[in-house]
C-alpha cells in the first residue's frame, strides 16, 4: 500500500503543465513550470559552489523503491542574502529529468533528461538549452557527481574507464562518482547482488558488504583505509538513529551524518534544528559547502531551505503542503492533524546486552495507552518515515506508540546488522528483555503489542517471556519461521513480484543470516521457541491466504481453529492494510474512535 501510494503522490505531485522551453532532446519536451507547480515531497538537496542556490528533487533513499530511477522535474531556488521570499524555478518534461551538477562559477547546471541526453539550466538567464549526447555507460547507470572538475567530468577517461569496470562486475543500479583533479572514485550499488555496494579507486576495490539498505553512501577518495556502514557508530559518539552521510560538495568526501532532527558534522557541534523549527517531522537531505552546511527540512505545513553558517540559522520556504486534486481524501504527506500535536523522542532504553534503540510518538494529550511496535524487515528502518504510518490515527485517541528498532536491521549501524549473524536470535531476545525492561517501568496503564512481518521473531519472543506486560499482543502476518525463497516470493506484491528471483532470495537470507549454515541454526532455534506458545485470549494472528512467507501452519497445532486466528484474502504486504484487521484490533483494544473511523464510508 505504501508503495502505491508513494508512486501516485510522486506522479501527481510532478506532473508537467507549463511553458514550453526552445529545443528538444531526442524528441522529450522540456518545461519551466510556475512556482505554483512546485513539489512538497523533495528529499534530496543540492547546492551550488557559490552557495547562492539549491537544486531540490525527489529520489529513492532506500530499498522501498527499486524502480524509480529517476524523477519528472526537479526545482531551483534562489537563496538572498536578506531572507526575503524568492521563487521557485521547476524543470520538468513529459519524460524524466535529473539534476547532475553544477558549474564551478554556479551559472550552470548539468542535468540529464531520460538517460538519452543532457541539457543546462542557465540560472543568471533563466533558461534551458540542450547540452551534448552523453557516453552510453551513463545510460545504464546513475551518477552524483559531488566533487571538483568542470561540466565535462562526465567526458573524463579516467571517471568512463571506472564505469567500464564497474559494468563488467555486473550491471549497477546506482554508481556515486567522486573526482579530483587527477583521479576518480566510484561507489556502485549492484542490483544482481541484491543490497551489494562495491567502491572503486584508480586499482583498488573495495566490498562494503551485502546488507545495506541506502543507496547513498559515503564516497571514497584514493588513500582510503576503510570502508563505514552507513549509520555506524563513530567510537565514543552518541549513536545518531538512521543516520545518512552527507557530502562536501568542494572536497567530493563525506562531511558528516544526520539523522531525524540533528545534524553532525566530522568537524564542529552536532546541530538540532528540531530546537529551531517548531513542528519539524524530519530533515530530509543536507549538503556541505565548505564550513556552510544546508538542510532540506520537513516541517508540518511546509518544506524549508535551511543555511547554517557560523552559528546562524537563516532559512528559505520552498512550498506549502496542499491536499492533492484527486477524489481520495488523503492528508498531507508526513503530517498530523494540527489538532494533536505529537512528541517524537528518542528513548534512552538504559543498560542491557541488547542494542535495540526506539523513537516513542506520544500526543500532547496522551491518555495511558501504549502500542509497542515492531515492525517487518529486515532491511527497512521505518522510522525513516518522518511521521510512521498508524501514529496519526492513534495520537487522534491519545495513544502513544514506540517504535523499535531491532538486530538485523539496516540504517541503525554495525552494531545492529552485525548481531544477527553472528549471535541468531539469541540478539533477538537480548534485544525484547532491554526494551520490555523500559516497558515495565514506563507510567503507561495499558499496553499493547503490535507486529509486522519480520517483527513477530521479537513478538514470539515477548509473547513467550513478558506476556504479562500487555493487555494484548497482535501479530499481522507475522514471521514464524523461514520458508524457502521460492515459497517466500510467491503471490508477492509491489518490485518483488516480478524482479526478485530465488537465487536472490537466497543471497539476501545468506547476508542476513550468516549462510545456510547460520539460517538453518536460526530456523530451528525459531520453531523451538514458537512450539512453546499457548492459546489466549490476549493473543490474535493474522494471515492472508495469498501470503508464501506467513502462514497459519506455522502456529503449533493446538491453534489450529481458535476463534484467535483470523484468516482473510490478502498478500503479505497489504494484510496490515485492512479494513477487517485493523477493525478487530480496534474492537480488541477498546478504541472506539477508531472503530467510528473503519465503519465510515
Amino acid at each position: 500500500m505504501r508503495l502505491l501510494l508513494s508512486a501516485l503522490l510522486t506522479s501527481l505531485a510532478t506532473m508537467p503543465s507549463g511553458q514550453d522551453v526552445p529545443g528538444e532532446i531526442e524528441g522529450f519536451k522540456l518545461y519551466l513550470l510556475p512556482e505554483s507547480s512546485a513539489s512538497c515531497y523533495e528529499n534530496r538537496l543540492m547546492v551550488d559552489p557559490t552557495s547562492r542556490r539549491v537544486v531540490t528533487w525527489t529520489s529513492p533513499r532506500d530499498l522501498r523503491d527499486f524502480d524509480s530511477v529517476m524523477p519528472h522535474s526537479f526545482q531551483i531556488m534562489n537563496l538572498p542574502d536578506d531572507g526575503t521570499a524568492t521563487p521557485v524555478i521547476v524543470i520538468g518534461t513529459n519524460a524524466r529529468v535529473e539534476p547532475l551538477r553544477w558549474s564551478e562559477s554556479g551559472d550552470r547546471l548539468l542535468f540529464r533528461v531520460d538517460a538519452r541526453g543532457t541539457g543546462f539550466y542557465l540560472a543568471d538567464q533563466q533558461r534551458v538549452e540542450v547540452g551534448p549526447r552523453m557516453d552510453p555507460l551513463w545510460e545504464e547507470v546513475k551518477i552524483e557527481a559531488v566533487a571538483n572538475g568542470d561540466l565535462a567530468f562526465h567526458q573524463r577517461p579516467e571517471a568512463l574507464a571506472l564505469l567500464r569496470r564497474v559494468r563488467a562486475d555486473g550491471e549497477p543500479r546506482r554508481v556515486l562518482l567522486a573526482q579530483g583533479a587527477t583521479s576518480a572514485a566510484l561507489l556502485a550499488f549492484h542490483w544482481r547482488n541484491q543490497f551489494r555496494l562495491t567502491a572503486y579507486a584508480g586499482t583498488r576495490r573495495w566490498e562494503t558488504g551485502k546488507n545495506i539498505a541506502f543507496t547513498s553512501a559515503p564516497l571514497l577518495m584514493p588513500g582510503t583505509a576503510r570502508v563505514r556502514q552507513l549509520g555506524e557508530q563513530e567510537a565514543g559518539r552518541p549513536f545518531l538513529p538512521y543516520a545518512l552521510p552527507f557530502l562536501d560538495r568542494r572536497l567530493g568526501a563525506i562531511a558528516g551524518r544526520f539523522g531525524i532532527t540533528r545534524i553532525e558534522p566530522l568537524r564542529g557541534r552536532a546541530i538540532d534544528l528540531g530546537k529551531h523549527f517548531g513542528q519539524l517531522t524530519a530533515i530530509a537531505d543536507v549538503a556541505a559547502n565548505g564550513t556552510t552546511l544546508f538542510a532540506l527540512v520537513d516541517l508540518e505545513r511546509e518544506r524549508r531551505v535551511a543555511r547554517i553558517r557560523d552559528g546562524k540559522i537563516s532559512s528559505w520556504l520552498l512550498c506549502e503542503k496542499k491536499p492533492l486534486p484527486i477524489p481520495i481524501k488523503l492528508p498531507p504527506d508526513d503530517s498530523l492533524p494540527a489538532d494533536t500535536p505529537v512528541v517524537r523522542s528518542e528513548v534512552p532504553l538504559g543498560p542491557g546486552m541488547g542494542h535495540a534503540f526506539a523513537t516513542l510518538y506520544r500526543p500532547v494529550h496522551a491518555d495511558g495507552r501504549l502500542i509497542v511496535y515492531f515492525h517487518g524487515g529486515p532491511t527497512i528502518p521505518f522510522s525513516l518515515d518522518a511521521v510512521p504510518w498508524g501514529v496519526r490515527e492513534a495520537a487522534a485517541s491519545g495513544i502513544s506508540i514506540l517504535v523499535v528498532e531491532y538486530s538485523g536491521m539496516q540504517g541503525g549501524g554495525a552494531a545492529l546488522s552485525e548481531r544477527l549473524p553472528r549471535l541468531g536470535i539469541a540478539a533477538y531476545r537480548q534485544d525484547v528483555d532491554r526494551v520490555m525492561r523500559w516497558v515495565a517501568r514506563s507510567p503507561f496503564q495499558r499496553r499493547y503489542l503490535l507486529v509486522d512481518s519480520f517483527g513477530g521473531i521479537p513478538g514470539v519472543l515477548t509473547a513467550r517471556y513478558h506476556a504479562a506486560l500487555f493487555d494484548h499482543m497482535f501479530f499481522r502476518a507475522p514471521a514464524l519461521t523461514l520458508h524457502s525463497p521460492e515459497e517466500t516470493l510467491r503471490d508477492r506484491e509491489g518490485f518483488a513480484r516480478d524482479r526478485v528471483s530465488p537465487e536472490s532470495q537466497r543471497e539476501f537470507e545468506a547476508a542476513i543470516y550468516g549462510g545456510d549454515a547460520g539460517r538453518a541454526r536460526f530456523v530451528a532455534d525459531l520453531r523451538a521457541e514458537v512450539s512453546q506458545l499457548r492459546p489466549s485470549s490476549r493473543l490474535s494472528f493474522y494471515f492472508g491466504t495469498k501470503d508464501g512467507a506467513s502462514q497459519p501452519g506455522d502456529l503449533p497445532a493446538q491453534f489450529h481453529g481458535r476463534p484467535e486466528v483470523m484468516i482473510v484474502q490478502s498478500t503479505h504486504g497489504m494484510l496490515a492494510n485492512l479494513e477487517e484487521v485493523e477493525r478487530d484490533i480496534a474492537m480488541k483494544m477498546a478504541w472506539p474512535g477508531r472503530q467510528e473511523q473503519l465503519k465510515a464510508p
